[in-house]
């Protein structure tokens, strides 16, 4: 998971800009996305639908489709370079993709108790709003490192705090207080890699923050969202290790051109080779968290000194 750069205003899609008159209102005029926020707000704040944790209503809320328009969801696939929002990948190994409410609509779930309803009058906010795998959005069964049996993972509608009392459960709720008690790592709030921290083999852990104990963001991200699965740990793996070849190419060749005869085909080659290495850290290229985890521990450790004394500057692909 990396740090996702949104813009800091919402687009400019028909469902937040254009004005349509309601029926339900007596033609009163208003966006598609705030028709729908009042709509959800008038059927989840009536007690006779809702009371006491518990849903009364014979159906839940069934005109949820904002988020759902196709011109806003291709902005957020151009916002998250087509990648899941959590693991990185593109789809390959993770079924498809999901609009997926970082704060659940319909109910919620923190600590195995279920609160009803969720955020409702969050269901069309586009700041609510991310790009999801399937794997890390829906219930699904998953093998583990270290675990011969499946266990099912994937986020749901889990929703955990560190203090419930702060909570925000209606529209008029402080969800800035939310925001400081918030478990999971939100990659449009804060920066994941300083959460986060891999090995070689592609298995992902919680960082180290220093006081001897590990980030409980980290923790509880990394099991909700189910980021420690096998097949994407292997995907991590096969990543890091494409990376991996292309340096140690590079300095292959690097060798050869200050030590060699045929300087200009080895100077191509460098140069196709640093192209391949650049295009590996591209904001659409997959798993840049373990990539860019791995290079800055290896430039800490000068392991790349001998490339660097001759001109390339590997610092740049993670500053």
């Amino acid at each position: 998971m990396i740090s996702i750069r949104r813009a800091p205003d919402w687009p400019t899609v028909d469902v937040y800009t254009k004005l349509v008159p309601c029926k339900r209102n007596s033609g009163r005029e208003d966006t598609k996305y705030g028709h729908e926020k009042s709509h959800a707000i008038e059927f989840h704040q009536d007690p006779n639908n809702f009371a006491d944790e518990e849903r009364l209503a014979a159906e839940s809320f069934k005109s949820y489709s904002v988020y759902k328009n196709p011109k806003l969801r291709a902005k957020l696939d151009g916002e998250f370079n087509g990648k899941c929002a959590y693991c990185e990948g593109n789809g390959s190994e993770t079924a498809g993709k999901d609009i997926e409410h970082f704060r659940p609509k319909g109910e919620i779930v923190a600590d195995n108790q279920k609160l009803v309803p969720g955020y409702y009058w969050l269901a069309g906010d586009w700041d609510n709003l991310l790009l999801s795998c399937q794997a890390c959005n829906r219930p699904g069964s998953h093998l583990f490192p270290n675990d011969d049996t499946k266990r099912v993972g994937g986020k749901r509608t889990e929703f955990p705090l560190s203090n419930e009392s702060l909570r925000a459960r209606s529209p008029g709720d402080d969800l800035g207080q939310e925001e400081t008690v918030r478990l999971l790592l939100n990659p449009c709030r804060e920066n994941p890699e300083l959460e986060l921290k891999y090995d070689d083999e592609g298995r992902i852990f919680a960082a180290d923050c220093g006081d001897g104990r590990s980030s409980a963001k980290g923790e509880r991200s990394i099991d909700i969202y189910s980021l420690d699965r096998m097949n994407l740990c292997l995907a991590r793996k096969m990543e890091l290790r494409r990376l991996q070849v292309l340096i140690d190419s590079l300095r292959a060749h690097l060798f050869l051109f200050t030590n060699g005869d045929d300087r200009v085909s080895h100077e191509n080659i460098i140069g196709e080779l640093f192209d391949d290495i650049i295009e590996a850290f591209n904001p659409h290229a997959i798993y840049l968290g373990i990539k860019r985890y791995w290079l800055r521990e290896q430039l800490a450790l000068m392991a790349f000194s001998d490339i660097e004394s001759l001109g390339i500057d590997l610092r740049v692909l993670v500053d």
